[in-house]
């Protein structure tokens, strides 16, 4: 498996991990779940997407990040994943 292809894999992982958070907050708005859904899943969603506590090194970009630097050293580094980055840290 090629590093782009493995990059592709975590971009996927990425929109769907933003498509759950949204569908959990719908399935939750006005419940009395909300509270928890919002203090734990949700935040831990979005932490696993880079958007929670700085400190927490098991984000999506972190992988992609690592990959890329496998990537620069056997000299076959993507282009697009440092805009990739770029978008999540929006």
């Amino acid at each position: 498996m090629d590093t782009e292809y493995r990059i592709d894999l975590l971009k996927e992982a990425y929109d769907k991990i933003e498509e759950a958070i949204n569908l959990i907050e719908n399935a939750t708005r006005g419940s009395k779940m909300e509270d928890y859904a919002e203090a734990y899943t949700i935040s831990t969603l979005y932490s696993i997407l880079g958007q929670g506590n700085p400190y927490d090194f098991n984000k999506i970009s972190e992988l992609i990040e690592g990959l890329g630097e496998e990537d620069e050293e056997e000299d076959e580094t993507p282009e697009d994943y440092e805009v990739f980055l770029r978008r999540m840290d929006q």
